[in-house]
């Protein structure tokens, strides 16, 4: 397994800890489980080698997979709470969850690691009223970011 810095292990706890309270305090709608596959990194996920081109008219196995494509294989829960009226899905690796689950499917999913498209607020093409003076970008940027450290400050 690879080491993680202080920093991240704390923010993980954290996540978890989370979870699990949303989890514990009724806020889950659905929990599966799905299995994650690494891709191997040495073979790009083929599993091997053409080596036709160094004058070989064979396949090499890639050594680092077993000529499986996949390095590493790992079952996570997905959660997806409900929170006011939206919805936040987690991941949580088995090893991270030791509270007992109540799984609304029983049929492993496949994890993908695609990020779902976006709904845009209403609020994102609204027009200022009329006689406002507006800010350049990157200083709307900027107070954006402000904003945002001031609250996870407090």
């Amino acid at each position: 397994m690879l080491k993680r810095s202080s920093t991240r292990e704390t923010i993980y706890a954290a996540k978890n800890l989370l979870v699990r309270t949303l989890y514990e305090r009724g806020y889950c709608v659905r929990a599966v489980q799905q299995k994650q596959e690494l891709k191997c990194w040495e073979c790009n996920g083929t599993g091997g080698w053409d080596n036709s081109d160094m004058g070989n008219e064979c396949w090499e196995p890639c050594y680092k997979c077993d000529a499986t494509g996949v390095y590493a294989e790992h079952t996570l829960y997905k959660f997806t709470f409900r929170i006011g009226k939206r919805h936040y899905s987690w991941h949580q690796p088995t090893r991270l969850v030791t509270w007992d689950v109540a799984l609304t499917s029983t049929d492993v999913g496949t994890f993908e690691d695609k990020p779902r498209k976006r709904m845009r607020s209403p609020f994102a093409s609204a027009k200022p009223p009329s006689g406002t003076l507006q800010l350049p970008a990157s200083a709307r940027e900027n107070a954006r970011s402000a904003v945002t450290h001031r609250a996870v400050a407090r």
